[in-house]
């Protein structure tokens, strides 16, 4: 540590600013063109994912000099929820342009390491910091000149270099699980599609009439309560601040993955919830109220500690393959639509009852059919969960590693 030096962020960038708004220049967005980047895509990963850009025309990206932005630029949320959310940029981001809360960080490289300074923005102390210093005003925000004041410890470029490198390997794997399971998601939901809507493997047999189109011979219509064993409400949490038992609640639930930051906690004590506890195969439905209403989660881990919310309507079949194909038609556009159109209350309040979602209507196959794909989907969802269960211990890995490297407590 002796030869650790604390900078100013600003002493150690070649530039500090901010994005701008094609709205500023009389410009609207387009359908395609250059890659505009807005703070909602700031989140937990080092990189951006390849989806949720808006586009600007090429004209437009040229007078907006200013926010042009370049590999290994460090975007920084400037405000709002999504404040102190960082990225680092790579070959395939570039060329890109941002908005106005979004700060550009440009490192200067001859002193100081891109991915360094990444981390050393991602550190609980940094991130505490921030919010203390956007407390001070009546919107959570930190402005350009409060980025530049932030004090890094750093050390030499090399000593920087290697302990970025120890960071990024970890980053790299996760990123690496998730695409791996991206894709496994892609190859479920491309089976369940070729079986379930074009019908593939049955079009040479016979088909029937029926109030939801031509159907395979021996298939039916019918609704949710028919397909399920059970279709049940989550439990009434009684909260605590630390417990072996976490409360997967409706904030938890993203629909295509879990948000385990969200988790709340149960009384040891309350047993009440055993019932209610997340099995292997549930399929969980987001219940009350805007902007979460009618999320569907496929729950693929075995937990034995892990309660669903009263919020939260869960379904159980009798075979995995079953539920997977139910959390595929519900998240489908036909399975939105079914679920939109049950949905009762007022503006503000909206609900998805029990009965409602009971009767939630579907083709439904013979169990036959189920049992023929249970290993290949089990197979799929298995290998889906056992990344996400390694990146959970590589996350703990990262952050646990990360302030001791960013310290010196730790040496490289």
């Amino acid at each position: 540590m002796s030869e650790w030096k604390d900078l100013r962020l600003g002493d150690i960038t070649k530039v500090i600013t901010k994005g701008t708004t094609p709205s500023n220049i009389g410009a609207d967005f387009t359908e395609s063109g250059i890659k505009y980047i807005r703070s909602e895509m700031l989140k937990q990963s080092k990189h951006l994912s390849n989806d949720g850009f808006l586009y600007i025309s090429e004209d437009t990206h040229s007078r907006l000099r200013r926010s042009q932005l370049q590999c290994n630029d460090i975007l920084f949320s400037m405000a709002g929820a999504y404040l102190g959310k960082t990225a680092i940029l790579r070959d395939c981001d570039v060329p890109s342009n941002t908005n106005q809360a979004v700060a550009i960080i440009r490192v200067n490289e001859a002193v100081a390491d891109a991915d360094f300074v990444y981390y050393y923005l991602n550190l609980p102390t940094t991130t505490k910091l921030v919010n203390s210093i956007s407390s001070q005003s009546a919107q959570p925000n930190i402005n350009l000149t409060q980025i530049g004041d932030l004090i890094t410890p750093m050390p030499n470029l090399p000593t920087q270099r290697r302990i970025a490198a120890i960071l990024s390997s970890l980053d790299a794997k996760i990123e690496n699980n998730n695409k791996v399971n991206a894709k496994l998601e892609e190859i479920a939901q491309n089976l369940f599609k070729e079986w379930f809507v074009d019908f593939g493997p049955f079009k040479d047999g016979k088909f029937v009439d029926s109030e939801l189109g031509p159907i395979p011979e021996g298939w039916r219509v019918g609704t949710l309560e028919e397909t399920c064993v059970e279709i049940l409400r989550g439990y009434t949490p009684n909260y605590v601040n630390s417990s072996k038992y976490k409360i997967l609640n409706q904030k938890v639930n993203k629909g295509s993955t879990l948000d385990k930051q969200y988790y709340k906690y149960n009384d040891e004590n309350d047993r009440g919830f055993l019932s209610k506890l997340a099995q292997k195969g549930d399929v969980l439905i987001n219940s009350l109220g805007q902007g979460t209403l009618g999320r569907i989660h496929l729950y693929t881990q075995n937990t034995t500690d892990v309660i669903i919310d009263q919020f939260i309507t869960f379904l159980r079949t009798n075979i995995f393959s079953k539920s997977a194909y139910l959390a595929f038609y519900l998240s489908s556009m036909s399975g939105q639509a079914e679920i939109m159109s049950r949905i009762t209350g007022s503006t503000g309040m909206w609900v998805l009852t029990i009965n409602n979602i009971k009767k939630i209507k579907l083709v439904i196959p013979p169990d036959s059919i189920f049992e023929k794909l249970n290993d290949m989907i089990c197979n799929l969802y298995d290998r889906i969960a056992t990344n996400s269960e390694e990146n959970e211990k590589l996350v703990t890995l990262r952050d646990t590693l990360l302030p001791k490297l960013m310290s010196g407590e730790i040496e490289v």
